[in-house]
């Protein structure tokens, strides 16, 4: 299973919690990116195209079945998306501002397990992390990272269902073509 910034990150600070650990800098790289998640944009128009055609259009019923499985994936996982950007801006972002402090970060602190993520490393927007004791003993906060944790999680295999199922698509397609050409 491929591990994202969300559950690395979220591992980290509770781990540090949970083990009454000092503060160090690089903890503010994982502090920050609690609040970065996924966007997924379909490109709905080919879709929306076809159904206005009619999906009967497509003589290959696997297909048309696929593609119709396929754009009610992305009306499921778009809402999910809404859902947590809209608990990162209006619930966790105002309780992780009591601990962001001003100092901008060095980016040779970057932790190890985050430097895959380099596009956003080099941009330069990270901050130490301020009130460090207290964010210890915050179980409020704690239980908001779990849950960036496990919806993490749970978001990362609704990204992974959708691109295998684009992937199931793509075969049934490319084996249409070819039983066409041939």
């Amino acid at each position: 299973m491929h591990i994202t910034t969300l559950q690395i990150s979220s591992r980290a600070l509770l781990e540090v919690v949970k083990n009454d650990s000092p503060y160090h800098d690089s903890l503010g790289y994982y502090f920050f990116y609690l609040t970065i998640f996924p966007h997924f944009t379909p490109n709905l128009s080919g879709y929306l195209m076809l159904q206005s055609k009619g999906l009967d259009i497509i003589s290959n019923r696997d297909i048309r079945i696929s593609i119709s499985n396929l754009y009610e994936n992305y009306n499921y996982l778009r809402p999910f998306e809404e859902e947590r950007f809209d608990y990162n801006t209006t619930i966790l972002a105002p309780a992780m501002a009591n601990y962001r402090g001003i100092r901008s970060l060095n980016n040779d602190l970057i932790p190890e397990n985050l430097k895959f993520n380099h596009r956003v490393a080099s941009v330069g927007f990270f901050r130490n992390m301020i009130l460090f004791e207290e964010f210890k003993e915050d179980h409020r906060m704690h239980g908001m990272i779990k849950d960036v944790e496990d919806f993490a999680v749970y978001l990362y295999n609704l990204h992974e269902s959708v691109m295998n199922h684009v992937v199931e698509l793509s075969t049934l397609l490319e084996e249409e073509l070819k039983q066409r050409n041939s």
